[in-house]
């Protein structure tokens, strides 16, 4: 669920803001058969209060969710539903 405060910094990024953010949480996109994407990243598990509130360690560990997402195919020349 994306809250309106998250929805509005999103709206306000621009092409390179939006390739950075991309890199940050993905790490992998596999196209399977079927033209199915697999999608593999590392969502943070510290919001950006807690990152304030925190000195910053270049020796510390941060929380971290893997995550696989996968998206069905869809036919050439046709828009997702």
């Amino acid at each position: 669920m994306v809250r309106p405060r998250q929805r509005r910094g999103l709206r306000r990024l621009d092409d390179k803001g939006r390739q950075r953010l991309l890199a940050t949480l993905v790490d992998e996109i596999r196209v399977l058969p079927g033209r199915v994407l697999e999608i593999h990243g590392i969502l943070p598990a510290r919001t950006v209060d807690m990152e304030l509130r925190q000195p910053a360690s270049t020796s510390e560990q941060y929380e971290a969710v893997g995550y696989v997402l996968t998206v069905p195919g869809v036919e050439r020349g046709r828009r997702p539903t």
